[in-house]
């Protein structure tokens, strides 16, 4: 902890030390990283048409163009929006124990060519299209998922609490 507060430290100190005497546990309830890219088209009809596609016989050819950028990196999901023209496109995918935007964002980038390839009209305006939305707090990331999504849950024995925390359990309950 990169602080000068000694207080917060020795606090912090017990609380981990708490913890490691009573247990926690967790579980992973999701496990995908985003890229969303935004895609212009030049008409609705066509952009229409696209995403039918991408949702149906085109599918598995984009996931393989996706897989074969990495050995971890697998295409779980695409979930398309159209807004006029524009489709913007959210791929879902696992990326083992990295964060992985970089695979994600290769992975993408093959994607949309073999994409091209069946609609040459379309233009990628941005590889991130503001729908993964990296590095900002937005309510799709809480609601879909973006990443890992690990629910914790501690238990920190009575006589933990009153001999490394210096407290009651009522007292610690009434506090909170």
């Amino acid at each position: 902890m990169a602080t000068a507060e000694g207080t917060l430290v020795a606090s912090t100190s017990r609380g981990c030390k708490a913890l490691n005497l009573g247990g926690v546990s967790t579980v992973i309830t999701k496990d995908g990283m985003t890229r969303g890219p935004a895609i212009d088209f030049p008409s609705i009809h066509e952009a229409a048409r696209a995403m039918a596609w991408v949702q149906g016989e085109g599918y598995a050819e984009l996931k393989a163009a996706f897989e074969g950028t990495s050995r971890f990196a697998r295409l779980r999901d695409i979930k398309l929006v159209m807004a006029g023209r524009t489709v913007f496109a959210r791929f879902a995918t696992a990326t083992g124990d990295a964060m992985g935007m970089n695979m994600i964002s290769k992975g993408t980038e093959k994607a949309l060519e073999a994409m091209q390839r069946v609609f040459p009209t379309m233009a990628v305006l941005a590889l991130s299209g503001n729908y993964c939305t990296d590095k900002k707090p937005a309510a799709i990331n809480w609601i879909e998922g973006r990443g890992k999504s690990v629910v914790a849950e501690a238990v920190v024995p009575r006589k933990v609490v009153e001999s490394v925390l210096k407290t009651s359990v009522e007292a610690l309950c009434n506090l909170n």
